[in-house]
């Protein structure tokens, strides 16, 4: 049995994985309050993410196929010579060199420019935030919204599937905290998170007020390897957020898994040393990159196996559909083989009977009665099909009736709970529908009969 010190440490162990209610703010923004000083504010909807992306693909696209990225400047290179000028406009905030100022020695460090989010931001955020001095998401909505669920996810990520992933995380009207639509790009950012407090920063103050937390994974699994993710992660199973884990793709899974054997979020780095220097240290008093680790290994585990479990599942469904409607479709094919066989019979026999006066009378009598039989069979098939039609058609009638009567309860109750009078005009519609929807019930069990 354990000792009265190993009970005591479990105890402790058992404390330490309570998450801690953040602490309790004012989320409604009071009369004449700043809302360029509220970051819980900051939101955007989901939708709109998805238009800017629409308005945005095809430029980025075309800008990318045109342009490289200098791996040791990460400076954005053009491939336009001085005598075919790049059709681009060459944004100030952007650092820029043609192909031709390269010495012959560095065309070798250029690499492919992914339209990611920090090519969005520096082309299109900026230039488009900068006249009004705000956050692009404040630009949108400029009386803020309030924030529902709050992002993690890396820059590095293509904007095409960052957005195509967040779309299938979340609803269109879904308010979304998304760090480089919600801080203004063209402040000084380093100021605004220069704070010794790094829970006094943007990013904590607004995961407090977030409802759910949602880590977005790219393709190179690089959330843990980042240091601001790995805080965020950190703080909301600090604070108990409901988090989810999406993937960008399913198939990644295993690697994601085997990614998670060797995590060790102590690694992860930031561009700049203070911030890295002030997560590590808000983590270690938090309960160290161990306890985190842990926790990042269960929840990514967990969400695996959900994911996994739930394709498997999809997959023998849909192998067991493939086939039945592979049999189905063999069945009907015989059925309309085998009818056209007794059509093609019956013309015969009619043509024989009509053709051949000499026929003795058991003979005509052999192929009257061969003629009858397939003539009843023909029929009953076409009465089996009628019956199949009526037996679905009184199935969409049953859903339909159902529809309406649950729409019914719903709008009654819904404007009981209001303390308001039901209309006249809108009880008798309904009602007029439910009976007319009756009727054809009726009439479809008479049919089916």
């Amino acid at each position: 049995s354990p000792s009265l010190e190993q009970k005591n440490d479990q105890q402790r162990g058992a404390e330490e994985d309570v998450p801690q209610a953040p602490e309790v703010l004012d989320p409604d923004p009071a009369e004449g309050d700043d809302l360029k000083q509220l970051p819980h504010m900051w939101g955007v909807r989901v939708g709109q993410v998805k238009q800017l992306y629409k308005d945005i693909c095809a430029d980025l696209e075309s800008y990318c196929d045109v342009h490289r990225i200098h791996s040791e400047r990460y400076q954005h290179v053009c491939m336009h010579s001085p005598h075919e000028p790049c059709k681009f406009e060459h944004k100030e905030d952007i650092e820029q060199l043609s192909v031709e100022e390269l010495p012959e020695s560095e065309r070798g460090c250029l690499n492919t420019l992914r339209a990611n989010m920090h090519l969005v931001v520096s082309r299109h955020v900026k230039p488009m935030t900068k006249q009004n001095n705000c956050s692009w998401a404040l630009l949108k909505n400029p009386e803020g919204l309030p924030i529902q669920i709050f992002i993690t996810h890396t820059w590095s990520q293509e904007f095409k599937a960052f957005v195509a992933t967040l779309s299938r995380a979340c609803d269109s009207e879904e308010v979304v905290w998304i760090c480089s639509l919600a801080i203004p790009q063209n402040a000084d950012v380093k100021s605004m998170l220069n704070e010794d407090n790094i829970e006094r920063s943007p990013f904590a103050v607004a995961l407090k007020f977030a409802d759910k937390f949602l880590v977005i994974l790219d393709e190179e699994l690089e959330v843990p390897d980042r240091a601001w993710c790995t805080f965020e992660i950190e703080r909301a199973g600090h604070w108990g957020k409901p988090t989810m884990i999406w993937p960008h793709d399913i198939d990644n899974l295993p690697a994601l898994q085997d990614k998670m054997d060797k995590i060790d979020m102590a690694q992860a780095k930031a561009s700049d040393p203070d911030d890295l220097r002030r997560i590590q240290r808000a983590i270690k008093e938090s309960g160290g990159f161990e306890k985190l680790n842990r926790r990042l290994k269960h929840l990514v585990n967990d969400r695996v196996r959900l994911f996994l479990e739930s394709r498997k599942s999809a997959d023998s469904l849909l192998e067991e559909r493939e086939k039945q409607m592979q049999a189905d479709k063999k069945a009907r094919s015989q059925l309309q083989e085998q009818s056209e066989e007794r059509r093609r019979r019956i013309e015969t026999l009619e043509e024989q009977l009509a053709r051949s006066p000499g026929l003795s009378l058991e003979e005509r009598q052999e192929k009257l009665r061969e003629r009858d039989e397939l003539l009843n069979e023909v029929h009953k098939e076409t009465l089996q099909k009628s019956i199949q039609d009526a037996v679905e058609e009184k199935r969409k009638l049953e859903k339909e009736l159902a529809i309406q009567k649950h729409d019914f309860t719903q709008k009654k109750v819904l404007m009981q709970l209001r303390h308001k009078r039901t209309p006249k005009l809108f009880l008798l519609r309904t009602c007029e529908a439910l009976q007319q929807l009756s009727m054809k019930m009726q009439m479809m069990n008479c049919e089916c009969h």
